[in-house]
């Protein structure tokens, strides 16, 4: 194989992975994405600037890191708002989102 890796075993927050580079499978895409649901705006830039830094920026908080992978950055109180019991406030909420690429807490109410 001479120097490529053929696999990685790596872990994410005590969860076990392993990486194959199989020649002939299938190309890769979408089908597998990550979710990071975070506590603080804060930590959502942190995570999305280091993402996207090679990366590159999606809609609603999905964002594309150098290799390809799709990751989903979200803040977890945005739950507040777009699951919220007044309908304008959540209306204007998923409407905001939808516009949104870097999810932005603060923008999502008014």
């Amino acid at each position: 194989m001479g120097d490529k890796l053929f696999t990685a075993d790596f872990s994410i927050f005590g969860h076990g992975l392993i990486g194959m580079n199989w020649a002939g499978g299938p190309e890769f895409n979408d089908s597998i994405s990550l979710s990071l649901n975070v506590d603080s705006q804060e930590e959502v830039d942190r995570l999305w600037n280091a993402i996207t830094e090679k990366g590159t920026e999606g809609q609603c908080g999905w964002c594309k890191d150098e290799w390809g992978l799709s990751w989903q950055v979200t803040p977890k109180d945005m739950r507040i708002w777009l699951e919220h019991e007044d309908a304008a406030v959540r209306d204007y909420a998923n409407t905001a989102l939808r516009g949104m690429k870097k999810i932005v807490l603060d923008d999502l109410h008014v």
